[in-house]
């Protein structure tokens, strides 16, 4: 029997140092920072990371209530990145939701990865990008693609300069400011028609020229 229980408390203990492995911000600051500059390297996506729900963080809700006020009924709107998908729970229920995102999050979720250049070909009049431009290696690319879809987009970002946090510990591949981020998005043809600041990160509302 002390065998047995052995053999319990060892596989609790393995499923909690799983869970913990599991939450990207429970790691040691060192080992998410070398993780990071690893799929910089490399270009990726840390599929892994938004593989584990644990990891998609109940407090972005209070960003997504923000941007659902600016999203009118009988909108058709694509949600790159997901995510939880708190988005859809602020929405007049009247907008057409079609999340997408580098995993499958439902059976409606269209799978893309915008550091792998995919983008879902699909008409819609507003596109958000919640939490997502900081895990993009080449914001300018997004940008030019989106544009081509002539849909307005709504993105939030951690600019450089807004709150303190390490960049790369967070798992950022990217670090602009609030002005070379929005430079970007003019130059793929948006201009900018209005900005919140919900602390430590912007949102950003952009209508296609």
């Amino acid at each position: 029997m002390a065998h047995i229980g052995g053999e319990v408390h060892a596989n609790r203990l393995a499923r909690k140092w799983l869970s913990m492995v599991a939450r990207f911000g429970q790691r040691p600051a060192a080992e998410r920072w070398r993780e990071t500059e690893t799929l910089i390297s490399v270009r990726g996506t840390d599929v892994e990371r938004w593989s584990e729900p644990e990891n998609l963080k109940t407090t972005w809700a209070r960003r997504a209530q923000v941007a659902a006020r600016l999203i009118l009924p009988n909108t058709r709107l694509l949600d790159l990145g997901c995510g939880a998908m708190d988005l859809e729970s602020f929405l007049d229920p009247s907008v057409t939701y079609i999340p997408a995102d580098v995993v499958r999050r439902d059976e409606r979720t269209l799978i893309c990865d915008l550091n792998a250049g995919t983008l879902p070909q699909i008409h819609v009049e507003v596109i958000t990008l919640l939490r997502v431009l900081e895990y993009i290696h080449d914001v300018a690319d997004p940008f030019e693609r989106l544009r081509q879809m002539q849909a307005a987009v709504i993105c939030s970002y951690n600019p450089v300069g807004l709150g303190s946090t390490s960049r790369r510990e967070q798992g950022w591949f990217n670090d602009f400011t609030s002005a070379e981020l929005c430079a970007k998005a003019v130059k793929a043809g948006f201009r900018l028609v209005g900005l919140v600041t919900i602390a430590p990160q912007n949102l950003y509302e952009f209508f296609p020229d």
